[in-house]
């Protein structure tokens, strides 16, 4: 799925294979691929909880809610149910760290306020205009309104990032692209009719897809999710695939 020497950076892979890892297992009626994907999703549910990554944890309780509602919605009190026992079980470091999400006491979240502050004031500057595009851009300007000596190599926020990388008008034209590929992607599983599990054997794939773009753009919130081009390639891929299901689907009427 991913090699890399960074947490952060394999904690999104993750946030963006789970979701859709769990898809195909409701999806898949044979139950030996059901065991090897259970196995799978389990390993990479592991590997999320180690990375130590909050807003990757975040994003896949998002997206996990997602699948929820797109398959069935009793899933929620499942998962709601599964957080509880997790909570109870798990060790309190775990736990400790999830709920230091929250706190500004937190020397990571405190460092990464001083960052959004110093490029709230870069983007003053470059509304309109913007930067230019790639990290290097922001690096070259940043350190002018960094705040407290806070040196960093992008903003710790997608939609900050962009906004300094695009400008204004650019920014708007990438929210209008994923905003209409999600509405139409959104449209084709709402309006898909069907028993349960028959639906979903059709619709499988693309509620996974979708379940996890939608999580990996919360995370987005609190970190800069495209700033490794491997994770960005397949958040892309993802969208791509997205807009490919739901437009064969309309187009046949299914």
């Amino acid at each position: 799925m991913c090699i890399s020497d960074n947490p952060t950076f394999f904690a999104e892979m993750i946030g963006l294979a789970l979701p859709l890892t769990l898809a195909l297992l409701i999806r898949n009626k044979s139950f030996r691929d059901k065991g090897v994907l259970l196995v799978y999703s389990g390993i990479q549910g592991v590997a999320l909880i180690l990375t130590w990554s909050r807003g990757a944890w975040l994003g896949f309780f998002a997206s996990f809610g997602m699948l929820a509602v797109l398959f069935d919605k009793r899933l929620l009190l499942v998962g709601l149910v599964a957080a509880m026992v997790a909570v109870v079980a798990a060790p309190p470091v775990i736990v400790e760290r999830l709920l230091s999400s929250f706190s500004l006491e937190d020397s990571s979240n405190s460092y990464r306020v001083f960052i959004w502050r110093g490029s709230l004031a870069l983007l003053k500057e470059y509304l309109f205009r913007g930067v230019g595009l790639g990290a290097d851009s922001f690096a070259q300007v940043y350190p002018e309104y960094m705040i407290v000596q806070t040196p960093a190599p992008h903003a710790h926020s997608t939609y900050l990032q962009m906004l300094i990388e695009l400008g204004l008008l650019g920014f708007l034209a990438l929210m209008w692209l994923l905003v209409t590929c999600g509405w139409q992607a959104l449209r084709a599983l709402f309006t898909h009719k069907g028993k349960t599990f028959e639906r979903w054997a059709r619709v499988g794939v693309l509620a996974g897809v979708v379940a996890a773009v939608g999580g990996h753009m919360l995370q987005g919130f609190v970190e800069h999710t495209w700033y490794n081009p491997q994770v960005t390639v397949v958040f892309w891929a993802w969208v791509g695939m997205a807009a490919g299901i739901s437009y064969s689907m309309e187009a046949k009427g299914i």
